[in-house]
């Protein structure tokens, strides 16, 4: 009976409205996430605001974040060149210090190569031992302004080479979505703070006035201004 319900809004459907919300919640707009024409299960809004905020209440005077979730940036790496290497591939390739090994029964992996983590300086051989971070985090940048990105400029961001780096896994992890205000590196950190506050600053979002302070006060620290 329920699966009839929502089966019942999503054939309702009509070119006016433009934002689909599938049943795991997820809001995906006509034109912005090739999810769209593939849900089976879905309610209909007339735009991506009402989908998100359906009681009414407008983002622009409604000061809540939406609730983060990763496939907004994307369902996992993406193959911008089309290649059929996907991002973290091509950072593997890009980034190793010795030629790579693929794998044998997929060439389109990585299996071993020479990486220096810029957590530790530490060198890593076997790729299954490395994470490729975003220094930035997702969560992070949904937090600080990225929520209200269209779906294609989230998945750039997700897989600009810029903001990704290969790291140990256990470090990656301890990090997980941390800004430099609550999680640096066991070194390099001036290096790593500068280096988040460019890409931060080059995607245009924004830090609050407590977050200021406490920035500004870390790189007195980390980089002795």
């Amino acid at each position: 009976m329920v699966v009839a319900i929502v089966l019942t809004l999503g054939m309702a459907a009509t070119s006016a409205q433009d934002t689909r919300k599938s049943t795991s919640g997820i809001c995906h707009s006509d034109g912005e996430s090739p999810y769209y024409d593939r849900l089976k299960y879905f309610e209909t809004y007339e735009n991506f605001n009402d989908c998100f905020y359906p009681d009414g209440r407008s983002r622009q005077f409604d000061d809540r974040i939406p609730e983060y979730n990763r496939r907004y940036f994307g369902t996992g790496w993406g193959d911008v060149d089309g290649d059929g290497q996907n991002t973290r591939a091509e950072v593997l390739i890009e980034q190793s210090l010795a030629p790579v090994r693929l794998r044998e029964n997929n060439k389109n992996l990585v299996d071993a190569g020479k990486w220096i983590s810029i957590f530790t300086n530490e060198e890593i051989y076997n790729a299954n031992e490395v994470d490729v971070d975003h220094l930035v985090p997702l969560k992070w940048s949904w937090d600080h302004g990225s929520y209200k990105w269209s779906y294609e400029k989230r998945q750039a961001f997700a897989n600009d080479m810029r903001n990704l780096a290969p790291v140990e896994k256990s470090l990656n992890r301890s990090k997980g979505a941390k800004g430099p205000d609550e999680w640096l590196p066991p070194i390099n950190r001036c290096g790593y703070m500068l280096r988040f506050i460019r890409i931060y600053k080059s995607y245009g979002l924004q830090l609050s006035p407590d977050e200021q302070e406490d920035y500004n006060f870390i790189l007195d620290d980390v980089c002795g201004r």
